[in-house]
C-alpha cells in the first residue's frame, strides 16, 4: 500500500492510500483545498527537486557527435552506465542517451 500525506486548510494531516482515493479527495486536491505533505506536515519546496542542468565541474565532456563509438562507451561507463549495457547499445542510441538528440530510425 502507498500512502498519500495531505494537509487540509487547517494544517490537519491525514492520510490515504494512494492508489484508492475517495473522489471527494481527488476533487479537494484538484483544487488546492488538500496539499501533498509529509508525515509531520512540512510541504517540500519544489525548488529543492529542481537538478541544475550544469554539469560537475570534475565530469568529463561530453563526445563529439562523430566520435567514435568507443569513445561515447567510455563516456557512457563514465556517467554510470554498467559496462556490457554501454557494449549493447549502437553510437547512436548512446548519443541520444547522453543528449537531447534523438537518433533518426
Amino acid at each position: 500500500m502507498s500512502r498519500i500525506h495531505l494537509r487540509g486548510e487547517s494544517g490537519t494531516v491525514v492520510y490515504f492510500d494512494r492508489d484508492a482515493l475517495p473522489e471527494g479527495i481527488e476533487k479537494r486536491i484538484e483544487r488546492g483545498d488538500l496539499t501533498e505533505c509529509a508525515p509531520d506536515g512540512t510541504v517540500p519546496d519544489p525548488a529543492e527537486d529542481l537538478v541544475p542542468d550544469v554539469p560537475p565541474p570534475d565530469a568529463p565532456p561530453l563526445p563529439k557527435r562523430a566520435a567514435s563509438r568507443d569513445t561515447w562507451i567510455q563516456f557512457a561507463i563514465s556517467q554510470g552506465l554498467p559496462r556490457d549495457e554501454a557494449n549493447a547499445m549502437t553510437k547512436a542510441k548512446l548519443i541520444e542517451r547522453f543528449t537531447d538528440i534523438p537518433s533518426v530510425s
